[in-house]
C-alpha cells in the first residue's frame, strides 16, 4: 500500500502541504494512550470486534456499550503507545526493538494466517500505520528508506483487506438493504484507513505519493456522530440529525473545493457549494479537516 521515497528526495525540503500533514498524523501515536481520544481510524468499541458475522456489541446492563477492549493487535499498539510516548534516551533502544519484534510477530500471526478474521486484519494494519509514524516523526525519512521491512507487511496486510470489502463502494442510501452498524463500521474503518494511508504517503514525499494516488473513488469519511456511533439505534439516530452529504466519493469532494464544473458539483451553483462545503466542515471530524485541508492544497 505504501512505497518509500527515492533517497534523493528524501533531502528537500517538505512543502507547507507535507508539514501539515506531518504535524497532524504524528498525534496519533500519542492518542493511541487515550481510550477516549483515539486516532480517527479506531473506533473505541469496533476496535474490539473481530467482525466474524457471529458476534455482538458487548453492552453493559444499562445497555451501554462495555468498556474499552481491544484486539490484541491493536492492545499491543497501545502499550508501545504508552512507551513512546514515555520515552527517554535510555529506553529508546528497547522501544524501536520493541516495535521490530511486534511487526514481526504480525506478519508472522496476521499477514501470513489465512484463517485470521477482518477485525485482526484491520487491527495489524492499524498497529503498522502507527508504528510507521512513530518511526516517521522521531528518526526521518532517511531511516524509512534503510528498514522496509514494514511496507511489506503492510501490503500484505492490504492484500488481505481487499479480500476482506466489496470491490467498489456503494453509498448506504444506494444499497437495497442499509447495512447493519458491524457492518457500516467495519467498512468505514477500512476506508478511513486507506485514507490515512494516503495521508502517510504524503508525508514521506513525492514518490510515496506517485505509488499511492489520492484514492478518489474512497468515501469521503462519515460525519463525527455517525463515526462516535456504538450500535444499530444509534446510527439511526445520527443519521436523523446528521446532514446529508452532497458528494459521496472523495473525487467528487476534491472537484468541488476546485471549483470544477465538472462531477456532482456541475450542477451546484457557487452559492450552493460553497453553503454544501459549509455544512460538510461543520460535521467533520479530526480525519476530515485534515483529508479536506490537504486536498484543497494539492
Amino acid at each position: 500500500m505504501l512505497s518509500p521515497p527515492e533517497a534523493n528526495l528524501l533531502d528537500t525540503e517538505p512543502d507547507e502541504c507535507r508539514r501539515l500533514v506531518i504535524s497532524v498524523i504524528g498525534s496519533y501515536p500519542y492518542m493511541m494512550t487515550q481510550p477516549d481520544n483515539l486516532p480517527p481510524f479506531v473506533h473505541p468499541i469496533a476496535c474490539g470486534l473481530h467482525f466474524d458475522g457471529r458476534e455482538s456489541i458487548p453492552m453493559l446492563t444499562d445497555g451501554s456499550a462495555k468498556p474499552f477492549n481491544p484486539l490484541k493487535p491493536r492492545a499491543a499498539c497501545i502499550g508501545i503507545a504508552h512507551a513512546f510516548a514515555s520515552r527517554t534516551a535510555n529506553t529508546e533502544e528497547f522501544l524501536w526493538r520493541t516495535i521490530a519484534s511486534e511487526e514481526r510477530h504480525i506478519q508472522e500471526t496476521v499477514s501470513f494466517n489465512r484463517t485470521t478474521f477482518r477485525g485482526e486484519s484491520l487491527a495489524a494494519m492499524q498497529a503498522m500505520i502507527i508504528y510507521t509514524i512513530m518511526r516517521l516523526t522521531s528518526l526521518g525519512r532517511d531511516h524509512l528508506m534503510e528498514n522496509r521491512s514494514p511496507f511489506k507487511v503492510m501490503n500484505e496486510l492490504g492484500d488481505r483487506l481487499k479480500g476482506f470489502f466489496p470491490a467498489q463502494f456503494t453509498p448506504c442510501h444506494a444499497r437495497d438493504r442499509p447495512p447493519t452498524w458491524h457492518q457500516w463500521i467495519s467498512e468505514e474503518t477500512r476506508w478511513r484507513i486507506t485514507l490515512v494511508c494516503w495521508l502517510v504517503a504524503r508525508a514521506l514525499g513525492d514518490q510515496a505519493d506517485q505509488g499511492f494516488p489520492r484514492p478518489d473513488g474512497n468515501p469521503i469519511p462519515s460525519t463525527n456522530v455517525l463515526w462516535s456511533t456504538q450500535g444499530d439505534q444509534d446510527v439511526a439516530n445520527a443519521e436523523a440529525v446528521s446532514p446529508t452529504p452532497p458528494f459521496t466519493a472523495i473525487g467528487d469532494l476534491a472537484m468541488a473545493l476546485k471549483g470544477s464544473q465538472t462531477g456532482v458539483s456541475a450542477a451546484m451553483s457557487l452559492e450552493a457549494r460553497n453553503d454544501a462545503l459549509a455544512k460538510w466542515y461543520a460535521a467533520l471530524d479530526g480525519l476530515g479537516m485534515v483529508v479536506t485541508a490537504v486536498m484543497a492544497r494539492d
